[in-house]
């Protein structure tokens, strides 16, 4: 069998230095570790304090933009009536007017067939000479 040798306070001490602490450095946080941590926690409840201010005010911003919709949609609602009413106004003008149209050209029509049957009365009885014919064919009142 192969010789043991007793451990010793000195051979544990060594051996804790070289084998153990270093071993538990890799596996366990440290103090400082630790530390660092909570720093970095610290800074992030910080961010999202910040953000949380942000979305409050990204909220405001949307509550006003909202209230501003409102208004514009109310501006618009008026702007379309007083339009609709202005274009019903011109269009019963416009009725009034292609009215009027219809009446100028209706007794102008009656205008002229009365000034034909008139010329023709008139060169029947021999009222109106060729001349005066001739002149009143020029300004078309046949």
């Amino acid at each position: 069998m192969s010789e043991e040798k007793p451990l010793t306070l000195t051979d544990l001490s060594k051996f804790t230095q070289e084998v153990l602490l270093p071993a538990m450095d890799e596996r366990f946080a440290k103090k400082t570790d630790l530390n660092e941590f909570k720093n970095e926690m610290g800074e992030f409840k910080n961010e999202m304090y910040t953000f949380k201010d942000e979305m409050y005010m990204f909220k405001n911003e949307m509550h006003t933009f909202k209230e501003e919709m409102y208004i514009f949609k109310n501006e618009m609602s008026e702007f379309r009536s007083e339009t609709m009413t202005t274009f019903d106004y011109v269009l019963s003008k416009l009725d009034i007017i292609l009215d009027e149209i219809e009446v100028i050209k209706y007794q102008g029509q009656k205008k002229e067939k009365r000034d034909v049957v008139i010329m023709e009365a008139l060169k029947g009885h021999g009222v109106v000479g060729p001349k005066e014919l001739s002149k009143l064919s020029v300004i078309d009142v046949s």
